[in-house]
């Protein structure tokens, strides 16, 4: 099988497979070294680990095979933040809507640093903006808020969430952007003493 690698040879890797042979992570690395796209495949279907997979694509910094990794079964979170520093749109899609994506949890991780665009990209492809309000409030980031907004946050969950971090300021803000001040919200509002 070494020899196979070695080689870049994916009939005869094939061949020692179907004898019986088994795949490892250093014969997947090689593989990926090569840029055999299918040798790493079959490596990863046949006993190499996905997550050495995936550290290993990141290393390289080749988004074919960080994408392979995750559709073979590594976690989507660990590339998160690799797509997410590098501004990476076609990557945070492929990770979202690939083997175990999730567009709630990318969102959290580009709101945190402050990347707007691939936030962007993360609500496009499903994140909800209601759900992601704890951070913006809490660091007051009017520009995330008002992302959210033109994704359906709801003013009124903002002034809500935001009385309840006792942020004046952004308390101030949903009020600006049409968050109702009646009944439920007025009583939080006076037991916070924010009015």
């Amino acid at each position: 099988l070494h020899k196979a690698v070695e080689m870049n040879d994916d009939q005869l890797f094939n061949l020692m497979l179907s004898k019986g042979g088994r795949a490892n992570d250093q014969m997947m690395k090689k593989a990926m070294d090569n840029n055999n796209t299918q040798m790493v495949s079959t490596a990863l279907d046949k006993g190499a680990n996905p997550g050495v997979a995936l550290g290993h694509a990141q290393r390289k910094g080749d988004e074919e095979m960080i994408l392979l990794a995750v559709n073979k079964g590594a976690n989507p979170e660990l590339a998160y933040t690799y797509a997410i520093d590098r501004n990476n749109s076609n990557l945070a899609v492929g990770l979202i809507k690939g083997r175990g994506g999730n567009a709630d949890q990318f969102l959290g991780m580009a709101l945190k640093k402050n990347n707007l665009q691939l936030s962007e990209v993360a609500l496009q492809q499903g994140a909800s903006a209601n759900r992601a309000l704890d951070a913006p409030i809490r660091s007051n980031n009017t520009e995330q808020l008002d992302l959210l907004l033109r994704y359906q946050a709801n003013p009124d969950r903002i002034f809500t969430t935001a009385l309840k971090a006792n942020n004046i300021e952004i308390s101030s803000y949903a009020i600006n952007i049409g968050a109702s001040t009646g009944s439920a919200n007025f009583k939080l509002a006076c037991t916070k003493g924010q009015l």
